[in-house]
């Protein structure tokens, strides 16, 4: 080893902890590394690579580095930058699928594609493709026959089996089988169907030169089954493979490590198996956890010194997994310095919740807290309606992700739109868009006519309407009778609150009932969005109030980077803020009602709790509700589990629970809250 490669090595290990550098200097082969939420997780995978090439065991052309998103892998090239320079540029890294692709576009004939240059269909476009060959096969003639009911419509139903087989044929791709293997198979009358749908959907892809996601690592492996010239091809090609977030890989992406990875067997897992939140996407965490199962010899390690978080937030994350912890797997110790703060707090209702959330991020803001280090975190979307409604009363700018903005939902812009003819009837933009939802015979064509009439006579869109019908054109009627509804919203909207505006729309137009007549998959869904709708906007004196109020905050939170964010768990993983708010911690949300009736279901709902509570480094705030969406509440298990709650003879609730309130001259963190004592 030269001289600067040991100065080099020696800078190297001198800022990893003694567990971080017992995993980098581990002797070449198979090694799994357990590193909890904070740890360095990112920063021992990219030292690893670094190890080896400084210490002459690797060359950089020679290594490969996976994980499961390109942003991800960008921020590991990153890293490895830093450690190496411009050598880490020599290092194959990607996502699973990006890397799997390259790969395929020098095998796109073994596959069965026309050339290289196949396209990557969109979610959208596979359905559309399916539902074609669904169609024009017939496969699915007689079930659709017998399931045809006076509630469905067969539109409605075919949509809805082409999406259960969609889902089924991609889970048996990800599980790596291709559509011989599953012939015959199927549980259910939906998945023999989807079985039968499988080789004509393969065929139909083929013939367009496209693949599926799954494809680009499917047509791989199978590549790699036939063919051991060409699995040792690619096998020899790297002498390292790097892996991270390992607990989330699934049987395909597996076999595909498998090809690659048995002759030299210098595999190098990172993950977590208490993030493993996944497994409805197939995630197999057992990879990991059992990891010298598939790679005999192999070395393990474990992390546990917490760079991110307080201490309090991590004895509090520790417990909710405690149950599922394994011989060789560590709890989480802070290395922060800082006790942290947990405060759990009960509310009568979810709006009572939204507008404490609310009202705090405003306090914390005005004393200086940095907007990007403040998250409201739900288990799902739904949580975050009603806290999106008090972010914008009180002006608090904010970005959505993991979902669309509640106000960029599409039932919503759609009502928003009635609202504003109703507030302003000289308003064209909205009337372009309402015009034939629901469907009422007023094509785009009369629309354009109509709108030209408002605007070169100066009348509103109902007047309009009007002299159109008048003058005797084709579909009169049907625009005679857009005219009155719309003078009717007019009227109303001189007097009427903007939410009771929407339900007369909803009421006249039947529009959820439209929507569910055109075989709309989500109509409950939007059912209860526009219901919050109807109760955030009837907080408002008028519709003008309420419509100015979504306009602001919506160009502010598009133009601003200090917003504040608002994320599904899911999304926010692997993320880090000073400040993190949990709400909507009730019995079925969290653990999910659904989810804990799948096999292995309650382990995933610990594991999203717990990934939720390792975000904050210095404040974590839980909540939950008496009553969401109409519907009586009981707090999570889990927060009795861990303590947070005690036994009481209440079951929920009855108004805010008796907590500190928050700092104000004293500063944006907020105050240890202790236990709430009775719920």
């Amino acid at each position: 080893m030269g001289t600067t490669h040991a100065t080099n090595v020696d800078a190297l290990l001198a800022g990893l902890n003694d567990e971080q550098r017992a995993a980098v200097t581990s002797p070449v082969g198979p090694t799994a590394v357990i590193a909890g939420a904070g740890t360095g997780k990112t920063r021992v995978l990219t030292s690893r690579v670094a190890f080896l090439t400084l210490s002459n065991l690797l060359s950089p052309v020679r290594g490969l580095c996976v994980t499961f998103t390109n942003k991800a892998a960008e921020e590991m090239r990153h890293r490895l930058v830093a450690l190496i320079g411009e050598d880490a540029n020599l290092v194959s890294m990607g996502s699973f699928h990006a890397m799997s692709m390259a790969m395929l576009r020098h095998h796109a004939g073994q596959a069965g594609l026309k050339n290289e240059r196949f396209i990557v269909l969109e979610d959208a476009d596979q359905l559309r493709l399916l539902e074609l060959v669904v169609k024009e096969s017939g496969i699915a003639a007689d079930y659709l026959k017998s399931a045809t009911t006076d509630d469905a419509t067969p539109v409605g139903l075919l949509r809805d089996l082409v999406r259960k087989m969609h889902f089924q044929i991609l889970n048996w791709k990800e599980q790596g089988l291709t559509h011989q293997q599953v012939k015959g198979h199927g549980d259910s009358s939906e998945s023999m169907l989807a079985a039968a749908a499988y080789p004509l959907y393969q065929k139909e892809l083929l013939e367009q030169n496209a693949c599926d996601f799954a494809d680009l690592l499917l047509h791989m492996v199978v590549i790699f089954r036939a063919s051991d010239q060409v699995r040792r091809q690619w096998a020899g090609t790297f002498d390292f493979i790097g892996v991270d977030e390992y607990q989330d890989v699934n049987d395909l992406q597996h076999e595909w490590l498998r090809h690659l990875g048995s002759d030299h067997r210098n595999i190098f897992g990172v993950g977590d198996w208490r993030q493993c939140i996944y497994r409805w996407r197939l995630a197999r965490p057992e990879f990991l956890t059992r990891f010298d199962t598939y790679w005999p010899g192999a070395r393990h390690f474990a992390l546990k010194w917490n760079y991110r978080s307080g201490g309090q937030i991590l004895d509090l994350s520790n417990k909710i997994v405690r149950p599922l912890l394994t011989a060789d797997t560590l709890e989480l110790d802070s290395m922060s310095g800082e006790r942290g703060h947990v405060r759990c707090q009960a509310f009568h209702d979810a709006r009572e919740e939204a507008a404490s959330i609310s009202t705090t991020v405003k306090s914390l803001l005005e004393h200086g807290h940095p907007a990007p280090e403040i998250a409201i975190l739900g288990r799902t979307a739904f949580i975050l309606r009603n806290i999106e409604e008090a972010l914008v009363k009180n002006s608090i700018a904010y970005f959505m992700v993991g979902g669309p903005r509640f106000h960029d939902r599409e039932e919503v812009k759609d009502l928003l739109a009635y609202l504003r003819l109703a507030n302003n009837p000289s308003d064209v933009t909205a009337f372009l868009r309402i015009h034939n939802k629901p469907a009422r015979k007023v094509g785009d064509a009369s629309a354009e006519r109509i709108a030209h009439i408002a605007r070169s006579q100066g009348v509103p869109m109902h007047q309009a309407c009007q002299i159109l019908a008048d003058s005797g054109g084709p579909g009169k009627t049907a625009i005679a009778a857009l005219a009155a509804l719309l003078a009717g919203l007019a009227q109303e909207g001189l007097t009427q609150f903007p939410g009771d505006i929407i339900e007369t729309v909803l009421r006249r137009t039947s529009y959820l009932e439209w929507r569910e007549g055109k075989g709309d998959l989500k109509t409950e869904e939007r059912r209860a969005a526009l219901r919050d709708l109807v109760k955030a906007a009837n907080e408002y004196r008028s519709a003008d109030d309420y419509l100015a109020a979504i306009a602001v905050l919506s160009t502010e939170s598009r133009d601003r980077t200090d917003a504040i964010r608002l994320s599904t768990i899911h999304a926010a993983k692997g993320l880090e803020f000073d400040t993190v708010f949990t709400p909507g911690f009730e019995d079925g949300v969290i653990p999910n009602a659904r989810a804990i009736r799948e096999p292995d279901g309650m382990t995933e709902e610990r594991c999203i709790a717990h990934v939720g509570w390792t975000r904050p480094r210095k404040v974590l705030a839980i909540s939950y509700s008496g009553y969401r969406n109409e519907q009586v509440c009981k707090p999570s298990p889990f927060l009795k589990e861990v303590g947070l709650l005690k036994e009481s003879t209440r079951p929920h609730a009855a108004g805010v629970s008796e907590l500190p309130a928050l700092p104000a001259a004293t500063g944006p963190v907020l105050r240890s809250a202790g236990f709430l004592r009775r719920y």
